[in-house]
């Protein structure tokens, strides 16, 4: 929150934060759910409008750090491993920057995360749920970005082979 941007940027930023206020569309794919999910930040009194799209960014950010380490330790990481691993995401220089300015990454990046996860969870516990989870995560994830759908060759591949949970 402190490296945030304080105000209007310029270039795709600015697009995101204007739309976010006006619940207009973006440049093709329009980023709807993005657009969504920005607009609830924009109540939050705090700073200006920008700055609360922008705010938007840095709690995906921090939300996609926080996932990542449960990740990471139901993959059996230890402890000090697993922050390893999240804070070495959280200080990537381009996913800080993408955290400090209105920008459709983070959310995209927190959404694949929830996906991982989910499934991850349905493999330790059988239940359904966690795959109904992944897959409403996966559907709503194409209203931030596309890039997400392609992560699902590589959860379906994951799930044909690994051994189903007992």
């Amino acid at each position: 929150v402190r490296t945030l941007a304080q105000t209007l940027l310029f270039g795709d930023s600015a697009e995101f934060q204007t739309i976010a206020y006006t619940l207009g569309v973006g440049h093709p794919t329009g980023y709807p759910l993005y657009v969504l999910l920005a607009k609830l930040f924009t109540f939050i009194p705090v700073g200006d409008i920008a700055y609360r799209v922008n705010f938007f960014s840095a709690f995906c950010a921090a939300l996609t750090v926080a996932i990542v380490y449960l990740i990471l330790r139901k993959l059996g990481a230890t402890y000090i491993a697993a922050v390893c691993g999240a804070a070495t995401l959280a200080l990537t220089p381009l996913f800080w920057k993408h955290a400090s300015i209105a920008e459709i990454y983070t959310a995209s990046a927190m959404f694949l995360a929830i996906i991982l996860l989910a499934v991850l969870l349905w493999k330790e516990t059988n239940n359904p749920r966690w795959l109904f989870v992944a897959g409403l995560f996966g559907g709503l994830s194409l209203g931030i970005h596309t890039t997400v759908a392609l992560s699902a060759i590589a959860i379906l591949i994951y799930l044909s082979v690994s051994p189903l949970p007992t």
